[in-house]
């Protein structure tokens, strides 16, 4: 088993999702995350006075997912995340030791 974890841009989100449901995995966690800006943007919101910030929101997707489907995965957020911008957002792909359905005890692939 592998646990993908990809941080994106917000906006794209909803691709994302709907890429994996096409797929078939519906189980994932989503957080709103921020990353640091070297150096710092300048942004105006609904024309009001220039700011300064010094991160950008981002979304995390985390999935886990059994072994042979992993590319899969990987190729629906890559295509699903893709603004042609700089900093479009990673994914990484780290190995998996268990996993435990709290309510059911099934562990490995069958909690999945």
């Amino acid at each position: 088993m592998k646990l993908i974890d990809a941080v994106i841009h917000p906006g794209k989100l909803d691709d994302v999702l709907a890429a994996l449901m096409a797929i078939g995995i519906e189980g994932l966690t989503m957080t709103e995350v921020k990353a640091p800006t070297t150096p710092a943007v300048t942004v105006i919101y609904r024309g009001a006075t220039p700011v300064a910030v010094d991160s950008v929101p981002l979304a995390r997707i985390e999935i886990v997912a059994a072994d042979f489907k992993t590319p899969q995965v990987v190729e629906a957020v890559r295509r699903a995340a893709r603004v042609g911008q700089r900093d479009e957002g990673v994914v990484a792909v780290l190995p998996l030791d268990d996993v435990l359905r709290v309510r059911t005890g099934e562990s490995g692939e069958s909690a999945l």
